[in-house]
């Protein structure tokens, strides 16, 4: 499946200098470069830049929308785990559309979805890790 879509470039702009204040520590750079690989799989056409400012402000969102630190996010249940990375990866849904032109339709977030979930559970399965996180 080819996905194509147009940032608004005064709106990345603005994202990009923003994210340049978020300063990581070694626990969320770990998580962050496992769901990096993750969402790179699923869009190859975004740059590396992108996709770290999406995921590092995604990751925040999730922080504070739960209040509990990305660094548990190593010490949760696997299915827990699991969960956890949806909920991060549909913040990161929202903070894509908020760049796009045109935001992704339904079928092209699902599809996303779907990718970066089995990607994410066959690298915890590889992990030693027995996921029964049902996608659906």
């Amino acid at each position: 499946m080819s996905i194509t879509f147009e940032l608004d470039q005064d709106k990345l702009n603005a994202a990009l200098i923003s994210s340049r204040k978020i300063m990581l520590n070694k626990g969320q750079i770990e998580v962050l470069e496992k769901l990096h690989d993750c969402i790179h799989t699923a869009l190859p056409s975004l740059s590396e830049n992108v996709i770290e400012l999406l995921m590092k402000t995604s990751c925040r969102d999730w922080e504070k929308e739960y209040v509990r630190p990305i660094n548990d996010f190593r010490f949760i249940h696997v299915n827990e785990r699991m969960a956890a990375f949806y909920q991060i990866f549909m913040f990161f849904i929202r903070r894509i559309n908020d760049l796009l032109i045109t935001p992704l339709d339904t079928s092209t977030v699902i599809f996303l979805r779907n990718a970066s979930l089995i990607n994410f559970k066959d690298f915890l399965e590889a992990e030693g890790y027995v996921v029964t996180y049902e996608i659906k």
